[in-house]
């Protein structure tokens, strides 16, 4: 009787922490294949992917937003903290409408490195950000010196899109009871991964909740 219920035991621990998440893990990737942003919106925590992803948002924005120099202080340690508190409230006021199933479709499917999908949403969006500013203000409509400056990345030439399988996977390491952190490349012929993705077992299933990408 002891080793049969021993047994019972090994099992749903097999199925609570190899097959179930293993299975979520397979439906988003199905999603993302099949641009099945309903799935992909049941499977993912958007709102705790959201906070998990601010600090490296806010940084990067920072690299990609300046302001015409004449507008900027001399000292070097207070044009960075501008920078830091401009990158801060777009991040703040946006990150609902950048982290969304679409993005992540978007991301995923198209070529390229992951750095260059990532820099080129957060561009499209500041660009968006600086128009929206101007047309909300008279005086400034219709002149350009004195909004933001978008750093821009040269294109690369046409990719194909990626494919996904078990050797994207480049790490795996259990943080608790309740929670996976996998490291993910967006090209599996990737030496290191792009991002750490955490699964977690919240409310009543195996969902995403943290993205932490590699700049």
């Amino acid at each position: 009787m002891k080793k049969l219920w021993a047994a019972i035991i090994i099992l749903l621990l097999l199925a609570f922490y190899v097959l179930w998440p293993s299975w979520s893990v397979y439906q988003i990737y199905s999603a993302v294949k099949t641009k099945d942003a309903e799935t992909l919106a049941r499977k993912i925590d958007f709102p705790a992917v959201r906070v998990s992803l601010r600090n490296a948002a806010v940084q990067k924005i920072a690299e990609l937003y300046d302001r015409p120099q004449s507008q900027l202080p001399s000292n070097p340690v207070l044009v960075a903290r501008i920078k830091q508190e401009a990158a801060s409230r777009i991040v703040d006021a946006s990150l609902e409408r950048l982290v969304t199933a679409d993005n992540l479709i978007r991301i995923t499917s198209e070529g390229g490195q992951l750095r260059e999908s990532v820099e080129r949403i957060l561009r499209d969006h500041i660009a968006g950000v600086g128009d929206s500013a101007r047309n909300a203000d008279p005086a400034t409509s219709g002149v350009g010196k004195g909004g933001p400056v978008v750093r821009t990345i040269a294109p690369e030439g046409e990719r194909p899109a990626p494919s996904y399988g078990l050797h994207n996977v480049k790490s795996f390491a259990m943080l608790s009871p309740l929670r996976f952190a996998i490291g993910v490349a967006k090209h599996a012929t990737a030496t290191e991964a792009d991002l750490t993705a955490e699964l977690s077992f919240t409310g009543t299933d195996w969902k995403l909740t943290a993205v932490k990408p590699r700049f």
